[in-house]
């Protein structure tokens, strides 16, 4: 017992230490914006637990956050959603620079949370069920807004926010200034999802849709998504809803019939591209 409490004893001074080191040196590294401050928040200890806090405290955040979201998952498969959210939102505090685990709280609470309390509390009333879906829903947002503040040019974390504001909680502004922020940054954006990192060319396709069918003031929406529609023509891309746009355009802005493409889009789809655009007219 003595050897067991005298090496948790060197390991808590070690990390204390050690914590002072690595917060003076993030100190001086923020002063010189090359990271965020990336220090350990001592209220987690009230959250984690002594010994767990120990391990944390010296130096093993990452090991920590693993079996903590291991932990998570457990509550998840029982749906004891209000765990869940708690052991999630320790695990971002252990490690703020991991997008893995921003996008996976976010996940569990504006995705998987929200639709089981409106589809699946059948014992709440409907009410009660809309207004914590609805709850949940912000609270996802809150957590991607939170990890993207913490990882501001991470592909993850920008392009699943991206995902949540045209699925989730639609918010078409928000989605084109992230759309802008992955293309005027495009160089620097760190790869950090290896299941999916699509192109510029797959972005600027996606901001031309947000931009055709938002509503404008002044018809700059429409005129820049028109030339980002015709580019991606020009450079070979036949999605068929950028050719239902092109052809939308086309009639919108009454191009001649012999300057138009040859390709046509299925009529249903052609009404609705129609009906998308004229709705975002300037009014």
């Amino acid at each position: 017992m003595k050897r067991v409490a005298l090496a948790i004893l060197t390991l808590a001074l070690f990390g204390a230490a050690r914590l002072k080191v690595e917060q003076a040196l993030s100190e001086e590294l923020v002063a010189e914006r090359l990271q965020l401050n990336t220090g350990l928040d001592l209220s987690v200890r009230d959250q984690v637990g002594q010994n767990a806090f120990v391990a944390a405290f010296g130096g093993f955040r990452s090991l920590m956050a693993s079996l903590i979201s291991l932990e998570a998952y457990g509550e998840w498969r029982f749906q004891n959603w209000g765990k869940v959210d708690s052991l999630d939102a320790i695990a971002t505090k252990l490690m703020p620079h991991s997008p893995h685990y921003w996008d996976l709280h976010a996940s569990h609470v504006g995705y998987d949370a929200a639709s089981f309390y409106l589809y699946e509390a059948s014992n709440l009333s409907k009410t009660m069920r809309e207004d914590l879906f609805a709850e949940y829903v912000d609270k996802g947002q809150a957590i991607y807004d939170e990890g993207l503040r913490n990882n501001p040019l991470s592909w993850k974390m920008i392009y699943r926010t991206m995902e949540y504001v045209r699925k989730r909680r639609p918010d078409r502004d928000r989605y084109i200034s992230l759309a802008r922020l992955l293309l005027d940054n495009w160089g620097e954006i760190r790869d950090d999802d290896p299941v999916f990192r699509p192109t510029p060319d797959w972005i600027e396709r996606f901001l031309a849709y947000e931009l055709a069918r938002r509503n404008g003031n002044d018809g700059a929406d429409h005129a820049e998504a028109y030339a980002l529609l015709k580019k991606r023509y020009a450079e070979g891309d036949r999605q068929g809803t950028l050719i239902t746009m092109l052809n939308a355009f086309e009639i919108l802005n009454q191009v001649p019939e012999d300057q138009r493409i040859p390709e046509r889009a299925e009529a249903k789809f052609l009404t609705q591209a129609l009906k998308d655009l004229r709705g975002a007219e300037p009014k």
